[in-house]
């Protein structure tokens, strides 16, 4: 149960295996799509049509919301173990890259792999970070994308297929709702882990061990070290900084498919239209996919339009729309993330080194002190 170690990374060939089995999903989405008139690449005539400042324009926007990304991982990692903004940063940018990249998501042990650091900061501690933020993403996508169809309201006459394939638009609004009642849930599960850690522990102990006692311990074990990457749900001056950051990311966010709305002659769907596509968008992506999203985002972008465009729009101004709005942000990540590579590439040799051992005097950690010393 005291074992701290990281996954064994993970033998090359394995990988190369994952890689070509993600190919497989990748292909069959880009063959639905052309079956359903709805093109990866737009027509000439229709790029044509996109006004010269859209790029330019949403390339800013990117960089101040990506920034904001960045960034905020900070405060999550420092009720752990305080870390330099700079080298939260470069991980962060690293990690992104990956996880865009590779497929399966496989790419999210690259940042607590990283990151880690001796004595507290270990992969699991560093993994509850990731795990909180993944939840309090998703919990934000979910609320922005019910304010935009609460905004900026769908046709009333949804139609009952996307392009040519016979899929209902009126199942994204139902999905919207369920994925704000999923991560609403989760966001509880979140602070019960976090604030009765201890009950959490005996209960999975309890439950998996009916059936391996061994894993039950085990998994118990890592559920204590990843609630350690919690702390900032106590810890207010994190938690506020990063909270706050997390709104103005997904508001920006939101900012850089409205911009590219707008460039594309699609500007009618409004600020929370755009916001709305968005919250479609990170909902379809958000489960294990291809790599670089490729196909899972274009086909969310193309169901999000269609709650907003005539059906003709869709796969002619929808096209350059979706396009732009996968090009812009996985390119400069791609772009961000190279240059966090080589801004210290020795970094990477941390991926094939044994996980610190968590310090046994210091047990402790800030929340907690600050809670003890509030009641004495």
């Amino acid at each position: 149960m005291n074992d701290t170690s990281a996954p064994a990374p993970r033998r090359r060939g394995k990988v190369w295996q994952k890689l070509l089995l993600s190919l497989l999903p990748a292909a069959a989405i880009v063959w639905l799509m052309q079956h359903g008139a709805l093109p990866i690449l737009p027509r000439k005539e229709d790029f044509a049509r996109m006004a010269s400042w859209t790029i330019p324009l949403a390339v800013l926007v990117w960089f101040a919301s990506y920034l904001t990304r960045l960034v905020r991982w900070y405060f999550l990692l420092a009720p752990v173990q305080v870390v330099p903004l700079r080298t939260v940063v470069r991980v962060n940018a690293v990690g992104l890259l990956a996880i865009s990249v590779l497929p399966f998501r496989l790419g999210e042990v690259v940042r607590p792999l990283l990151i880690r650091k001796s004595p507290r900061l270990t992969f699991w501690a560093a993994s509850g970070t990731i795990a909180g933020e993944r939840i309090i993403d998703a919990f934000c996508v979910s609320v922005l994308l019910l304010l935009g169809l609460r905004i900026a309201t769908p046709r009333p006459d949804l139609p009952d297929h996307i392009g040519a394939l016979p899929v209902h638009v009126n199942l994204v609004p139902r999905a919207a709702v369920l994925s704000a009642l999923v991560f609403t849930t989760a966001c509880l599960v979140m602070a019960i882990f976090y604030f009765w850690r201890a009950w959490a522990q005996r209960t999975t102990e309890a439950v998996v061990g009916v059936v391996s006692p061994k894993l039950g311990r085990w998994l118990a074990g890592k559920i204590a070290q990843m609630a350690e990457g919690l702390g900032f749900l106590a810890y207010r001056r994190y938690a506020i900084p990063y909270l706050l950051l997390t709104v103005v990311y997904w508001l920006l966010n939101a900012g850089v498919f409205w911009v590219i709305a707008l460039g594309c002659g699609l500007g009618h769907i409004g600020y929370f239209g755009a916001a709305a596509t968005m919250g479609v968008v990170g909902i379809g992506i958000i489960l294990p996919a291809t790599p670089g999203f490729f196909g899972s985002f274009q086909l969310a972008t193309y169901a999000g339009l269609a709650m907003y465009l005539d059906a003709q729009e869709v796969p002619h101004l929808g096209s350059v729309f979706a396009f732009f709005a996968y090009a812009v942000p996985i390119g400069l990540t791609a772009v961000v993330g190279v240059l966090g590579i080589l801004a210290k590439p020795s970094a990477l040799l941390s991926l094939n080194e044994s996980d610190p051992a968590p310090s046994p005097a210091t047990k402790t950690w800030p929340a907690e002190n600050e809670q003890a010393t509030a009641e004495r």
